[in-house]
């Protein structure tokens, strides 16, 4: 493994809440919500005003490639301070490193401390990222002790990898487990908030990358407006989905390496985790050079996630549009964390060689229009990026697999009439926010704004950074700008808008300018946003799946 394998490794690491604001003990006045279920006693946050309420189940233990089934559960009181456990984990990065379990299905809640049942507070849903194949609730960069001053916000577990989107028709095996999980938790969330003093009826879901892909999925269903009153997506809305049927050879390859036949339910439910772990790690040998990655699948998202069924996920998302109050939004450099991902081995040593085969293999027959648009002559080097393809790549993997993926879904929300916002984030936080990012200056200033860069903000989790327990405080102004983000998220909640000083997206046609919040590297302000190359990447997207179509280039 070279040194950025293992850079990349520990990057993408996650740690469960344990520091710095994140629940550790019971205080000596244990804050209390009474459920239909019974008593939760929870605790306080260290340095904030904010109760929390953590592991709450939201369904019965879940039986594995099944639906969710509602918690039934009744208790006196139960102790609500112990982290959940995080489902099983799947992959290499962004996983959980502590307790798993099957049992997975539980709520964090964090409420203002100074409430009471009648407060009327909005409330945020948090779905996570992870590749939809890890990640959990108690990470501490998603503690609510600094957002949940105002409001309310609540964390979702939900499974992922296989157990929570394996789709094996043959063997009854329906998937989008994950997302019912996520619509289960909502209706209990919807059904039980008023205890915790919340609002029923001001619900944002929000979520980051593979929880921005789930989010996207809800918001867009017929029912979402019974569900949620908002949505935000951050880098990951307005996606394609693949279809049960595309997927299928990404499933079966999984199936393949498990040693059992698609048809044999028995066999494939008989696995255990680690046997399941071990065929999912064994899945991209061999594979292409970006598997797994937001861009391979032409597009359609990460090796695990939803999929198009005609059930849960009835309609494509992208062709459906949110049917709430939505916010799009991405990062400037989302692609150079993909980039490190997939050329850690030999970063900053890229040749026009290394690109061409990237180009060829992502955009086959149209790989050379792709190359005219985004030349290496486009991409000088610079101190921060020495390398003219890694540059090139990164841009790539940011217009196309997140910019432009957010374009569409704001105009299509304009389309179905719905009130749609647009942010794009250029501040590059001054400490590292990966847990345990090594302390090299190039890997900080190579990966610039990039991919999960705006989480320290919307959070608030700025001080001890990388969270828990580190050494690294954020700036004054960047605080400054957290409370803004943290401000308009529960505006977003409250209201269905982020507030007067966010203008609404209108889009670039009729002389209308598609405006939008841009948090640059120095400063937060209202300007048009540039989605100027989103038209060529929306012509290379209907090409490719034309191409896909007619059997001239493979998908998932």
């Amino acid at each position: 493994m070279g040194l950025f394998s293992i850079i990349l490794a520990t990057l993408l690491t996650a740690a469960p809440c344990s520091a710095n604001g994140c629940p550790t003990s019971l205080p000596p006045s244990t804050p209390s919500v009474t459920t239909k279920h019974g008593a939760l006693l929870g605790g306080k946050c260290n340095t904030t005003d904010v109760n929390f309420f953590l592991s709450i189940p939201y369904a019965n233990p879940p039986k594995r490639f099944h639906a969710p089934v509602p918690y039934t559960g009744v208790f006196d009181k139960r102790n609500a301070t112990v982290p959940a456990p995080a489902c099983p984990q799947f992959g290499t990065t962004f996983i959980e490193t502590g307790a798993q379990s099957e049992d997975c299905l539980f709520l964090d809640i964090w409420v203002p401390e100074h409430k009471s049942h009648e407060s009327k507070l909005p409330v945020k849903i948090w779905i996570f990222g992870g590749s939809d194949e890890a990640g959990g609730i108690s990470n501490a960069m998603y503690t609510g002790c600094y957002a949940a001053e105002n409001a309310i916000q609540v964390n979702i577990n939900y499974r992922v990898g296989p157990l929570g989107f394996l789709a094996a028709e043959e063997a009854g095996i329906s998937g989008n487990f994950g997302i019912q999980d996520q619509l289960l938790a909502l209706k209990w969330i919807k059904a039980n908030i008023e205890s915790f003093g919340g609002d029923p009826d001001k619900m944002l879901l929000f979520g980051q990358s593979a929880g921005a892909f789930n989010t996207f999925a809800i918001a867009t269903m017929d029912e979402a407006p019974s569900l949620i009153s908002a949505a935000i997506m951050e880098s990951g809305g307005g996606a394609d989905f693949a279809s049960v049927t595309e997927a299928q050879p990404w499933n079966d390859l999984f199936l393949t390496g498990l040693g059992c036949q698609p048809s044999n339910f028995s066999c494939i439910n008989s696995k255990s985790v680690a046997e399941m772990q071990t065929a999912v790690l064994q899945m991209p040998a061999g594979v292409g050079p970006t598997i797994g990655s937001p861009i391979s699948h032409l597009g359609r998202g990460f090796s695990w996630g939803p999929l198009v069924d005609g059930k849960v996920i009835p309609k494509a998302p992208a062709s459906a549009g949110v049917k709430v109050p939505s916010i799009f939004g991405s990062t400037a450099s989302e692609g150079m964390l993909f980039v490190l991902a997939t050329y850690s081995q030999n970063l900053t040593k890229q040749t026009q060689d290394t690109y061409d085969d990237f180009l060829s293999y992502q955009f086959g027959p149209l790989a050379s229009r792709v190359n005219s648009t985004y030349p290496l002559s486009k991409f000088p080097p610079t101190a921060s990026i020495p390398n003219s393809a890694d540059a090139a790549i990164g841009a790539i993997f940011t217009d196309y697999a997140f910019k432009c993926t957010a374009y569409r879904g704001l105009e299509k929300g304009i389309a179905n009439r719905v009130p749609v916002f647009a942010y794009s984030f250029a501040r590059v936080p001054s400490c590292n926010w990966m847990t345990s990012v090594p302390n090299i200056p190039f890997i900080h200033s190579f990966l610039g704004a990039t991919h999960t860069a705006e989480l320290p903000f919307v959070f608030g989790v700025l001080d001890g950074l990388p969270a828990p327990g580190g050494n690294c405080s954020s700036s004054a102004d960047e605080l400054q700008v957290s409370k803004q983000m943290i401000s308009s998220w529960d505006s977003m909640a409250a209201v269905a808008s982020p507030g007067a000083h966010w203008p609404r997206y209108f889009g670039g046609s009729q002389g209308r300018k598609g405006m939008g919040m841009m948090y640059l590297a120095n400063e937060t302000v209202v300007g048009e946003m540039d989605y100027s190359v989103c038209p060529f990447w929306d012509e290379i997207r209907e090409e490719l799946l034309t191409l896909q179509a007619q059997g001239k280039v493979s998908g998932p």
